[in-house]
């Protein structure tokens, strides 16, 4: 079988990896700011691949909820997992420091009970 010169092309394209989504153990919050309006995120157990931090752009469709997690954890000191995009980095910081996909906190304090 004959491969015609644009198949051969083709075949020996070499595509770059895609990105993976990785997730860090539960971790407590060291830090975290805003900065031109996004968020930037740093715990204690970071992923490989994401060993600077996170990053939550504002115009994510989980912005609130994920800011409204990572101040409910830090003011009642429970810790988070943390899930992101390892080939997202964000613009404004040159290190590893990844899109965050979801936040979830660990063992989240009881609700309060209604008066």
């Amino acid at each position: 079988m004959k491969l015609s010169l644009a198949a051969w092309g083709v075949a020996c394209i070499s595509f770059p990896a895609m990105g993976a989504v990785v997730q860090s153990g539960p971790s407590a919050i060291q830090t975290f700011y805003s900065y031109e309006s996004d968020v930037a995120l740093f715990i204690e157990n970071r992923p490989k691949g994401c060993e600077d931090g996170f990053w939550i752009r504002h115009s994510d469709p989980q912005y609130s909820e994920n800011l409204r997690i990572i101040n409910s954890a830090a003011h009642a000191g429970v810790k988070i997992s943390v899930k992101a995009f390892d080939d997202q980095t964000w613009p404004l910081f040159q290190g590893k420091v990844c899109r965050v996909q979801s936040i979830a906190m660990e063992n989240p304090p009881p609700s309060s009970p209604e008066q």
